[in-house]
């Protein structure tokens, strides 16, 4: 589907590959990466990574653990939001930029609330 929608915009001009596609976890795979690198999509935004492993720096371990072994940084990139990016490297991805960001939630599980 994702293939017809790519040509009906190219009719207009418009090349939907240059822009990032963002996508669950839960539905990402490598072969899904497969097919959307031969489509043209390079820049994929993964939500949800906190079950897949990625490794950098002295560490490798699941992007909850990096979560919170994260220095965030306030003011970045025009939000809000206590956050940081991070190059990683994932055997299904390979190198990525991750981004994290710190939530009421993560404060929470800080004080030792559910």
């Amino acid at each position: 589907m994702l293939k017809e929608i790519k040509e009906e915009c190219l009719k207009e001009n418009i090349n939907i590959s240059k822009y990032p596609i963002t996508l669950d976890s839960w539905d990402v795979s490598k072969q899904l990466k497969e097919q959307l690198d031969e489509l043209g999509f390079t820049k994929i935004i993964m939500a949800g990574k906190s079950s897949y492993v990625f490794e950098g720096e002295d560490f490798k371990g699941k992007g909850s653990e990096w979560k919170k072994r994260v220095d965030y940084q306030e003011n970045q990139w025009g939000i809000d939001v206590p956050c940081v990016r991070k190059q990683l490297s994932n055997p299904t991805f390979g190198e990525l930029n991750l981004w994290f960001f710190y939530s009421g939630y993560d404060k929470l599980r800080e004080t030792g609330l559910p």
